[in-house]
């Protein structure tokens, strides 16, 4: 599984730059909302979005755009369980 942090305003070019790559890569397979956390914030443009797949190819996929800062806003991998056992310490 991975997790990739976003702001949530971004969360619909994210979505639609990803169907359209995925669709030419696998015709059928596509993100929808469901993929998505939210991030409780302060309702401002800095609130955050967690979006989480089990999908080895989209994993792969993002982390080929990302490496190669094709997405014009910030997009980071995250592992979250390492984030939550962290604030528990």
């Amino acid at each position: 599984m991975a997790e990739y942090l976003m702001h949530d305003q971004d969360k619909a070019a994210f979505i639609n730059r990803m169907n359209k790559l995925l669709g030419q890569v696998k015709p059928g397979l596509e993100l929808n909302s469901t993929n998505f956390i939210d991030v409780p914030g302060d309702g401002t443009d800095t609130d955050k979005c967690i979006f989480v797949t089990d999908d080895p190819l989209e994993e792969k996929l993002l982390d080929t755009l990302i490496s190669k800062k094709v997405f014009s806003y910030p997009i980071k991998k995250i592992n979250l369980k390492e984030m939550v056992d962290a604030s528990r310490a």
